[in-house]
């Protein structure tokens, strides 16, 4: 908590003694355009998403850590398949985490299963 505490007060000094230069600059501004959304706060399709990767067909993987799962979307953000639940067999997850594409393989990290 120290160790924490140290940093965020090191930050803070760090922005404080910096501000004066950003004074006087033109400050540029970055305009966002959501080109995709999948899901929303009315549905249940991602709740703590954590890896995302898209494969050669344009599908969307994602591992969801809050139900244990790896879901699959179209690319209009739509649901097309949910795999995986808590547990240690096949085919479940403790904690999914990274995704990976290779020869057409999909690789999905599970940080707490060896």
């Amino acid at each position: 908590m120290r160790k924490l505490l140290f940093l965020v007060s090191l930050l803070a000094i760090a922005l404080y003694v910096h501000l004066p230069s950003l004074s006087g600059k033109d400050i540029k501004k970055i305009l966002l355009e959501e080109v995709l959304s999948i899901g929303s706060l009315e549905d249940d399709a991602l709740f703590q998403w954590v890896g995302v990767i898209s494969d050669s067909d344009s599908y969307i993987y994602v591992t969801d850590n809050m139900d244990y799962s790896l879901k699959k979307f179209d690319d209009q953000g739509n649901l097309i398949k949910k795999t995986g639940q808590k547990g240690k067999g096949p085919g479940e997850f403790l904690a999914p985490r990274y995704l990976g594409i290779s020869n057409e393989f999909l690789y999905v990290t599970d940080q707490f299963k060896s």
